[in-house]
């Protein structure tokens, strides 16, 4: 009874597969361009920063994904451990001086609230502390 009819599943919910199976062929048929070129839907384009320790971070949507590990691709998870949500990037596309990374968000998605104001508030920090520091060298200058 599977083909055109619709079957029970195990939830004893309906399901017509032939909608489904339509469905799943639009969503990989779909491709983004941006900037002249086919991107593939589940690419996304991440913001890089730096944490505390200075390795490198990912940010997209409001949440913060850092350095996992990985050989030929390289793994970032949640900044909250105990989020479950991960992405991917792979080596040919890093590039440590670039402003942002093309790379593929997993499966699993965030248990809790964005952190926004986090990125900005760490740019912030790093130009008060360059000031800081600036004028600390100049100081030290004028009393030697």
């Amino acid at each position: 009874m599977i083909g055109n009819q619709q079957e029970n599943s195990a939830c004893g919910q309906k399901r017509n597969f032939n909608e489904e199976q339509a469905y799943l062929n639009e969503q990989n048929d779909e491709i983004d361009v941006e900037g002249g070129r086919e991107m593939p839907q589940n690419v996304v384009l991440f913001e890089t920063g730096k944490t505390n320790r200075g390795n490198l971070c990912l940010w997209h949507e409001g949440y913060c994904f850092t350095r996992n590990r990985g050989t030929n691709v390289i793994n970032f998870r949640c900044e909250q451990r105990k989020c479950p949500a991960s992405c991917k990037i792979s080596m040919e596309n890093w590039k440590e001086s670039s402003k942002f990374i093309e790379g593929i968000l997993g499966n699993s998605g965030h248990n809790h609230s964005q952190i926004i104001q986090k990125n900005w508030q760490k740019k912030e920090e790093k130009k008060f502390y360059k000031k800081l520091n600036k004028l600390q060298k100049e100081s030290f200058a004028f009393s030697s």
